[in-house]
């Protein structure tokens, strides 16, 4: 499996962090379960394997549907998906993903994959699905979502920003009538889930783990930081999510961003002599000739990859907007 090379640049640094403060995170024996081993602990919590071919073993853990309300009785299942360390255990490494609504049950042996062995040598790397989340209660509206994500996202004059309002306004609401489940939906905020998570400690009986988070997870790192501070051995955020701006301050600022990459890629091709060759000399003129038409018109393009014995070829169309499904046809080789 294809890692890239900055996610494996990332956890090789994690793991130099690790070690220049592993008495920080020596974790206690475990308080509630009264095992030492992780594999005997998720043999009592009726572990079973995430995925076939899997390397994580999941545990299913009912948690409080309102951890704030002691009155309400209902429970709801949260996943949380273990790889145990492969010598000698010295706390636990839990990764919150992005999103929100990625499922970090299905990304862990990818992500793992990039670990520095010494990471996957001396903690239990863990993954969860957010509540509400692929194995988490899995609340989707597919047919919704792929209407939304069909239409024209350009918000450039005032009667696009007008339409996309009506748009977003109709996937919310059809959103919300598709699922099975609506009523779960004012519980699947982050200051609820990150309780989860704190019961799940409590369960495996650590005093402290180490918390990594990327994108949304630096959101739900630090309202976990935020409310269980003394739990956290280390905390690192990739990509944080500045919770002092409102919501529009921090999409004009992600847009920003967003250009400023664009500029300093292009600006680095102009540097690379091949780059350069490719854009026929100017990396800013080519991309805005293709943006333009991409603007007016969907070009198509193939592409050719083997499988077993066939050549498939995949015709795909694309706008600056959107990515139309793939048409492959398959033919035998030879």
């Amino acid at each position: 499996m294809k890692i890239s090379f900055s996610l494996v640049m990332r956890f090789l640094i994690i793991g130099e962090i690790f070690f220049s403060s592993v008495a920080a995170a020596s974790p206690a024996p475990s308080a509630i379960l009264q095992k030492n081993d992780t594999a005997e602990i998720l043999e009592d919590l009726g572990g079973f394997p995430c995925f076939e071919d899997s390397a994580f073993t999941c545990v299913t853990i009912d948690v409080p549907l309102d951890h704030f309300n002691p009155d309400n009785t209902r429970t709801i299942p949260v996943v949380f998906a273990v790889l145990p360390a492969s010598g000698v255990r010295q706390g636990m490494f839990v990764t919150a993903t992005g999103g929100p609504g990625t499922s970090g049950v299905l990304l862990a042996d990818t992500y793992s994959a990039g670990f520095d062995p010494s990471i996957l040598g001396a903690f239990d790397i863990v993954f969860f699905d957010q509540r509400g989340v692929g194995l988490s209660g899995g609340l989707t509206c597919p047919f919704a979502a792929t209407t939304y994500y069909q239409q024209d996202a350009r918000g450039i004059t005032r009667q696009q920003e007008r339409e996309l309002k009506q748009i977003a306004g109709t996937f919310a609401t059809n959103c919300v009538s598709e699922l099975t489940s609506p009523g779960l939906l004012p519980y699947i905020g982050t200051k609820q889930a990150v309780e989860d998570l704190e019961a799940f400690r409590q369960i495996v009986g650590d005093e402290k783990f180490w918390f990594y988070g990327e994108s949304y997870g630096t959101q739900y790192a630090q309202v976990y930081a935020a409310a269980h501070g003394d739990r956290l051995a280390g905390l690192i955020l990739d990509s944080p999510v500045d919770l002092r701006v409102d919501g529009i301050e921090y999409y004009s600022q992600q847009a920003q961003a967003f250009n400023d990459t664009l500029t300093a890629t292009l600006s680095a091709c102009h540097a690379d002599p091949n780059c350069l060759e490719d854009m026929k000399g100017n990396a800013v003129n080519a991309y805005d000739a293709l943006a333009s038409k991409l603007s007016n018109q969907a070009i198509s393009f193939r592409f050719l990859f083997r499988e077993a014995d066939l050549r498939i070829e995949c015709l795909h169309s694309a706008t600056w907007n959107l990515w139309q499904p793939a048409r492959c046809t398959a033919k035998p080789i030879g």
